[in-house]
């Protein structure tokens, strides 16, 4: 059996968690994952991986980590797929927040 590529989210729990280390972390967890099936499967080695860039989800916080993540989820580069990230895509999900839903009733 094959897969025939990776969708992953990341929880915005994670969002001030080891930030400056996540460029590094999430470009070697793509690669680990590719490794992985590859070795024990039909999986090609370079499968596409997709990501879904942090949404965000505390309006009016002040020390937000998402836009530190977004960067570091391309492995700084701001775009994907890069020099780092082959075969990768991201899809946006900045648009995706409704106010209404985490506002308290008057």
């Amino acid at each position: 059996m094959a897969i025939k590529g990776f969708l992953w989210y990341q929880g915005e729990a994670n969002t001030n968690w080891d930030i400056d280390k996540y460029s590094c972390v999430f470009t070697n967890f793509i690669k680990s994952y590719r490794l992985e099936f590859a070795s024990n499967s039909e999986t090609p080695l370079d499968a596409p991986f997709g990501f879904v860039q942090l949404a965000p989800n505390r309006y009016g916080e002040l020390d937000l980590g998402t836009p530190k993540i977004r960067w570091h989820q391309t492995a700084n580069h701001g775009i994907v797929p890069n020099e780092h990230q082959q075969n990768t895509f991201m899809a946006v999900a900045i648009d995706t927040y409704d106010c209404l839903l985490y506002t308290s009733p008057s």
